[in-house]
């Protein structure tokens, strides 16, 4: 699954998972003007920030990054 088909995923349903490199993903947010789209792994509850068909680690899983 590429950048383009997740984005086109959460449009279509915002409460879509996806699968991107072996990983189960809930698309959380779409961020339009910077390209980047905010994913949680739902096997250890991270937050990742995608970008360019690359996942960078974003920030730990805590209470405040669920809100």
């Amino acid at each position: 699954m590429d950048l383009n088909e997740i984005i086109e995923m959460k449009n279509q349903n915002p409460g879509a998972t996806g699968y991107y490199n072996n990983r189960e993903l809930f698309i959380r947010k779409v961020y339009d003007n910077s390209g980047l789209v905010e994913v949680v792994d739902l096997v250890n509850g991270e937050v990742y920030s995608l970008h360019s068909s690359k996942i960078d680690k974003s920030y730990t899983n805590s209470y405040n990054s669920f809100q």
